[in-house]
């Protein structure tokens, strides 16, 4: 799954959770413009944010991130 495909998916379960870019970013402590590039497949997040997406959106299948997509540090 690309990038891209991941940021879609992304952008449909932070919509489908009624939450909007600023307050995702605020729960999570990024900024909009960071969350931004994560849901257009910009740029990935680290895995541990990752994970914290998929709580926040309650993402029961969520998408593996492909390991040379991955940013552990």
């Amino acid at each position: 799954m690309s990038p891209k495909e991941i940021g879609q998916i992304l952008k449909a379960s932070r919509v489908r959770a009624g939450m909007s870019i600023i307050d995702v970013s605020k729960e999570l402590g990024v900024t909009r413009q960071t969350l931004y590039r994560w849901e257009t497949g910009k740029d990935m997040p680290r895995v541990h944010m990752y994970f914290r997406l998929v709580e926040l959106y309650d993402m029961e299948d969520a998408p593996t991130i492909p390991t040379e997509h991955a940013q552990v540090v």
